[in-house]
């Protein structure tokens, strides 16, 4: 053995300065002829075959430091010795036998993790490495995958996908069957594009029949609640890999020479777990663009997903955010800008444009738009109408205050065409209201009018109205002022809605307090409004202005 080992070396110019495990040419013929059948161990042939040659040598071609192949050679070798009982290479012998001066012996602790995964007969017992005759698990998984069909292993990729894209309360997704792609306004749409549809130079006209048109060919209405998640096709082909290891190791844990081996059914089901993150996280890596309609085109972004962990929806909803798109709340201008052209538009109607129009940005939910148009109406931005009366060529509507309510076959209208009703003359003042005779000047009485200060301030939750109510009180010992609270409260489900108007501080400060804390203690509700006050102290208003909160 020593001198065929040196011949080859010699003739082969293979640089040698200490001979050891790692240099004996296992696939030299005579050689593994000496090690296998002169030894009576002709049954370790494939060992040699497969994975200190066939195997080593693939593992070695990915690594500048070819040393997989010297590590197969040290623990075949370890693994002959015993005659009665198995020996083997505990991890000093593997690492003195495969390294070599100016190797980092920390190179086989690495290696070692990559062959456990790809030889077919390494076995690893009590912190010991040897070659054993009978296929482990890696083998067993490897002849099943030849079995795994392209529908399972399709299936296996869209059921991770469905996994992985939950739909929501207010986002509807679809795993690659367009016939499930339907038609509506209620929510957000988020599809992911089949891979099989795709091919060099046809995304975009793929894209653009799945946003146009209804399978079946009907012209698509709602287009603007189509959002698209694309894979990078380059990526395909691991994906499909990972979903066909998974399905094989499945299968084998059904095979007989596993499932009566607790080890072996111990170490499939380990490996089943690995192979299930890796398939998540093909899926994610694969699935890592984004397509959504932007006025006449349709932009493409990376999703760029730094945690491949947890839901794809939240973080495709991330992605639409920061872009823009994505609005979770709505300016009241925006729907003061509309009326600009339409003058007066149904609610509905601006739910219907949301929906259609491109260039418009996604909404979630309707409740959106409602609380806008509250907002708007209360801070006077337009008008709110549940129906259109029009007098001296104008609409009579709710501007400047809380409506008593807002929906769907309401009007929003425009504020210079909001007709507003006249004011009743006002009374004289009298002693002890806010206006009050100070003094004379020249031959008779002149009235001076105390004026008073007003300041709003905006209320946009039930946490909000409670903490303003306290803040104020806060300022107002010995302050002379009136105060109204005007709120609208209503639960997430749209099924209960609460008024809340009271003109009395104390019962602002006690009632209604203990009212609206009962309430966010019950569940989810949203509330909009504002605390207006008004006082002859100057300073006591510009103190309120100051806070910010108008």
């Amino acid at each position: 053995m020593l001198s065929l080992t040196l011949h080859r070396l010699y003739r082969d110019r293979i640089e040698c300065k200490l001979l050891s495990p790692g240099d004996i040419p296992l696939e030299d013929s005579e050689i593994k002829e000496e090690l296998t059948n002169r030894l009576g161990r002709g049954s370790f042939r494939p060992v040699i075959e497969t994975d200190c040659i066939e195997k080593a040598d693939r593992l070695d071609r990915k690594r500048s430091v070819k040393i997989v192949k010297r590590i197969s050679r040290t623990i075949f070798l370890y693994s002959l010795i015993g005659a009665e009982k198995v020996s083997g290479a505990r991890l000093g012998d593997v690492k003195l036998g495969a390294c070599y001066p100016g190797i980092d012996p920390d190179l086989v602790d690495e290696a070692l993790e990559e062959i456990e995964r790809e030889f077919w007969y390494l076995k690893v017992e009590g912190g010991t490495y040897y070659f054993q005759t009978e296929p482990n698990i890696n083998k067993i998984i490897y002849d099943y995958m030849s079995e795994v069909s392209y529908d399972e292993l399709r299936n296996a990729i869209r059921g991770k996908l469905q996994k992985l894209l939950e739909s929501t309360e207010n986002v509807r997704t679809v795993v690659w069957d367009r016939t499930q792609l339907e038609d509506d306004s209620e929510k957000l749409k988020l599809m992911v594009v089949d891979y099989r549809e795709l091919r060099q130079g046809n995304e975009m006209a793929v894209l653009e029949d799945l946003l146009e048109r209804v399978d079946g060919g009907r012209i698509r209405k709602y287009r603007n609640t189509l959002v698209f998640l694309l894979p990078v096709i380059e990526g395909v082909r691991s994906l499909e890999e990972s979903a066909r290891k998974l399905c094989a190791v499945k299968r084998a844990e059904k095979d007989p020479r596993v499932s009566q081996d607790r080890e072996k059914l111990k170490q499939l089901k380990e490996r089943e777990s690995r192979y299930e993150e890796e398939l998540s996280t093909d899926c994610v890596n694969v699935y890592s663009r984004i397509a959504y309609p932007r006025d006449a085109k349709i932009v493409i972004e990376d999703l760029e997903v730094l945690d491949r962990r947890g839901s794809l929806t939240g973080k495709v909803l991330e992605k639409l955010g920061k872009v823009g798109k994505l609005l979770t709340s709505l300016n009241p201008g925006v729907l003061a800008d509309l009326l600009e052209k339409k003058q007066v538009m149904r609610l509905g109607e601006v739910y219907e444009l949301f929906a259609t129009d491109r260039s418009q940005p996604f909404i979630l939910s309707g409740r959106t738009i409602i609380e806008a148009a509250e907002t708007g109406v209360i801070k006077g931005d337009f008008g709110y109408a549940e129906k259109l009366e029009m007098r001296e060529g104008k609409y009579v509507a709710v501007i400047g205050k809380v409506p008593d309510r807002i929906d769907w076959d309401g009007y929003l209208v425009k504020k210079e065409l909001v007709y507003l009703r006249p004011e009743p003359p006002t009374e004289p003042p009298q002693e002890g209201d806010t206006a009050a005779i100070s003094g004379q000047i020249g031959a008779g009485p002149t009235a001076v009018v105390k004026s008073l200060h007003t300041t709003s301030i905006r209320v946009g939750s039930l946490s909000d109205a409670l903490k303003r109510i306290r803040e104020v009180r806060a300022y107002s010992p010995g302050r002379k002022f009136d105060a109204r609270l005007s709120l609208i409260i209503q639960d997430e489900g749209g099924r209960i809605r609460i008024t809340v108007e009271s003109s009395d501080w104390r019962a602002i400060s006690t009632e209604a307090e203990k009212l609206l804390d009962l309430i966010a203690k019950a569940g989810k509700y949203t509330a909009s409004g504002f605390i207006e006050v008004k006082s002859e102290d100057e300073g006591f208003v510009e103190e309120l202005r100051g806070q910010g909160w108008s």
